[in-house]
């Protein structure tokens, strides 16, 4: 199933609501980006990323390496290190 989430922000960070304003992720994060097939790439604001499941509430990626590249696809993610 596919939802409606919610970029939202407070104090400069930014965090992921759905659609009945339930937080999904903390507003604890520099960027954020929302793909069509419910994952988020997250940065925090050390320039790490995160892959975050929004439909499962979990994380389910964490990128130490501020070197490396992660791209979102439709059916896919790309990680170039």
């Amino acid at each position: 199933d596919y939802f409606n989430y919610y970029i939202v922000t407070k104090d400069k960070m930014y965090g992921v609501v759905n659609e009945k304003g339930k937080e999904i992720v903390p507003c604890k994060y520099s960027r954020i980006e929302i793909t069509n097939n419910n994952y988020a790439k997250l940065k925090t604001s050390d320039s790490k990323y995160v892959i975050f499941d929004l439909s499962k509430g979990k994380e389910i990626l964490s990128l130490k390496d501020t070197e490396t590249d992660v791209s979102l696809y439709k059916t896919y993610i790309k990680i170039i290190k």
